[in-house]
Order: C-alpha cells, then structure tokens, then sequence
C-alpha cells in the first residue's frame, strides 16, 4: 500500500479540484484520463505529482483545473477499486515531482532464511541507506519501455510523444543503473570518489566535482550528502576525473539505450547513488510474514530497498 505525502495542504479555495483518490488496478495516466472526461476537460487540466503503480493499493492527489465553481459529482468515478477519500481545493496546479515522497505499507510472505539476519540488515539500512536502484516499473511490463532509437518515429522540436517519453526515461534509467551497479561491485556506491558531483539530502541541489574527500566523509556517513550518477543526456555532465571516467565506460557499452537518449536529445541529470528510508518500522507477524512500514522520498522504489535485505519477487495481485 502507497500513500503519496505532500509537502502542503490544500489552502481550501482556488481554481483546482483537489481530489485525494485511492485505487488499484489503474495507474495513474488512466486515471488521469477518466478524471478529465468526467468533468469536461482537456487532459492537460488534470494534474498529478507522481505516477503510480498499477497493482499496489495507492492513494494519491490529483487536481482538475475548473475555475468556474461548478463541479460534477465525483462519486461516479467509484466503482469497483477506485474510491475518493478526499476533496478540496487550491490555488495551484500540481505537478510532477511536487509531492514530497510516499509512505508503504509492505507485506513480505513465505519468508525463507534467518529472521534475525534479516532484522540486522534492516537496521544497517535505516542507519546507512540503500543503492538507489530505478525499479523495475520504469522498464514497463517485461521491458515494454525499452524501444530501440530507430523505432522511435518523428521526433518533434520540442515535444515528445508519450511512447518517446516513456522510452526515454527507461533508457536513463537503464544507463543509471548500469552505473550504479558497476560502483556497487566496486565498493564504492556509498563513497564518494574523485570527481564525483554530491547531491544535499533531500534536495535538489548538487555541489563538485570534488576532490578533498576527507573532508566530506563525515556529512557522508550522517547521510546528509551522497554521490550521484548520471540521467544521461546533452549539456555538462557534472564530474570529472575518476567518476567521469567510469560512467564514461559504462555507458560506452550500451550503445542501444544511450542512441535513444542522443536521438530524444534529453538535457543531462544527475540522481543519488544512494536513498534514505525514515520511518522504518517492522514486526514479524509469524516465523515466515513481516510487515513493513517506511517513507522515501520522490522517486525512491521499495522494491530497491527490497532489493538490499535478499532475494525477493512480486507476489501475485490481492485484494485490500
């Protein structure tokens, strides 16, 4: 279960419906959709801040831009796993990335291993963090996301379609990965090396490249700052030295997901190595069932985090 935070509340007043909405078996963009029919509006009016996975149980804002007043009856959108929970209003339109990370409640099932091994790694996560691995969600299902750059159509000036868009943001991701996978084998993925560009916990702020380690270490493991890895693109890139080489050959690798980011002209970006979790708490329900509690910040994937207590798959889809 998935529960979006916002870093504000609704003012009560303003040209945008906001629509708290808890769902499953629809992601966001459909929802988007129905949201827009039902009130009358073009698509584009109807605003959310994070996309949403499909199976999970989720409950997430969206807002309908009807400065008029007038408002249909919402409850016509509940049927079968779509419920409001929520109705108000505000000034501003949301967008992406506004909301300031989601809350999970997870259920681990049929648990095979030592619980009291798996209760330590908890706790070196909450104290250490996470590879801040893209999960696979932003692959689309079985890798659907990953298109090859000659299969990408016209690129319009500007302007991507939502294919483009889609196949972009998996091919990022991929090369992400790749890099942060090559820093974890070599030990480095939560340490800073030369000429890497840091990113501020929590932020979206960045300072580097550096080259004075010492003196970072530290703030490094309070996890006030991470090293980054790169969102491929155009422009400056950010590090140099040793951290500019190994992403450099990395990427000169996989020629396929980096052709779809030349040929989409993406601008450069960086992201953390590294996530932090905060409120984590767990108990073990019986000897094979543990649930999970925790918060991350836009962006970061529980299933990443899932990634570093063990082995793990996706339990097939159940009802709340």
């Amino acid at each position: 279960m998935v529960r979006e935070e916002l870093p504000f509340q609704p003012e009560g007043s303003g040209e945008h419906v906001y629509l708290r909405i808890r769902k499953r078996t629809h992601n966001t963009q459909a929802l988007q959709q129905q949201l827009a029919r039902l009130a009358g509006v073009a698509r584009h009016r109807v605003g959310y801040a994070g996309l949403k996975d499909r199976q999970a149980v989720t409950s997430q804002w969206f807002s309908i831009h009807l400065p008029g007043g007038g408002e249909p009856d919402w409850h016509l959108l509940e049927q079968g796993d779509i419920v409001i929970e929520q109705r108000d209003r505000h000034p501003r339109k949301l967008r992406p990335g506004v909301h300031s990370g989601n809350h999970f409640s997870i259920i681990v099932r049929d648990f095979e291993g030592e619980p009291a091994l798996l209760d330590a790694r908890l706790g070196a996560v909450r104290v250490e963090g996470f590879a801040n691995y893209f999960g696979e969600q932003r692959f689309g299902r079985g890798g659907s996301n990953m298109i090859a750059a000659d299969e990408l159509g016209i690129v319009r000036k500007g302007r991507l379609s939502q294919r483009q868009a889609m196949a972009l943001s998996a091919a990022r991701a991929y090369l992400f990965n790749c890099v942060l996978a090559r820093r974890e084998r070599q030990g480095n993925w939560n340490r800073l090396i030369a000429g890497d560009l840091v990113n501020l916990d929590g932020s979206r702020s960045f300072f580097g490249p550096v080259d004075d380690l010492e003196s970072l270490q530290l703030r490094l493991g309070d996890l006030e700052i991470h090293p980054t890895g790169p969102l491929a693109g155009l422009g400056p890139v950010g590090v140099a030295s040793a951290a500019r080489a190994l992403e450099e050959s990395v990427m000169a690798a996989e020629p396929g997901p980096l052709a779809v980011v030349h040929r989409l002209q993406a601008r450069a970006a960086r992201r953390p190595l590294r996530a932090r979790v905060t409120a984590l708490e767990w108990r073990w329900i019986d000897a094979c069932t543990l649930q999970l509690e925790l918060s991350l910040g836009r962006g970061v994937y529980a299933t990443s985090l899932l990634r570093a207590l063990g082995d793990f798959s996706i339990a097939a889809p159940a009802r709340a």
